[in-house]
């Protein structure tokens, strides 16, 4: 969604009309839901945090100011949400366990495990640059800058090595 369509939709929800939150929704909801759920690997509070996040922004409507880049902005609040998740439940949470199917793909059970077989051999950084490349759609530079700025031709290198390690589900 583009900035100006995404701060269209805010304006919307500011003045009352909640067919901005549903554009929103429909746009966001699934990468959200599949952001949190790499990091937490519960299908259940990866929904949470993926309405949570949608509740939040109703409630903080009037905070909210003009967002230059909405898919930074959704990712970083669900990895917000995230962290917050694992500090109050205090228990190791990773990706290993990653059974349940996902809606994102909800024909192809094998292409699915497959993935997620796949997703496991990533290393964390690996799986971070994933999430923001190939389901957010980030340039290399905006997740330059979101790793604290490393250097494009390292993200390249990790986009390289996903790509490499995905091969096979081609």
């Amino acid at each position: 969604m583009s900035p100006k369509k995404f701060n269209y939709c805010l304006s919307r929800i500011r003045n009352g009309d909640m067919d901005g939150l549903k554009e929103i929704y429909y746009e966001y909801y699934e990468k959200m839901k599949f952001s949190a759920r790499l990091r937490i690997n519960d299908q259940a509070s990866a929904e949470d945090i993926a309405s949570n996040l949608l509740k939040d922004i109703l409630e903080k409507i009037k905070e909210i100011k003009r967002i230059e880049n909405p898919n930074a902005w959704i990712y970083t609040a669900v990895r917000n949400k995230a962290v917050d998740y694992i500090r109050e439940n205090k228990k190791t949470i990773n990706i290993e366990n990653y059974n349940e199917t996902t809606s994102s793909m909800p024909d192809d059970y094998d292409l699915r495990q497959a993935l997620l077989h796949s997703l496991k051999r990533l290393t964390e950084t690996e799986k971070e640059i994933f999430t923001e490349h190939f389901i957010y759609g980030f340039k290399y530079k905006e997740i330059s800058f979101m790793h604290n700025n490393m250097p494009e031709g390292t993200i390249k290198s990790h986009v390289y090595n996903i790509k490499r390690k995905l091969k096979h589900l081609i």
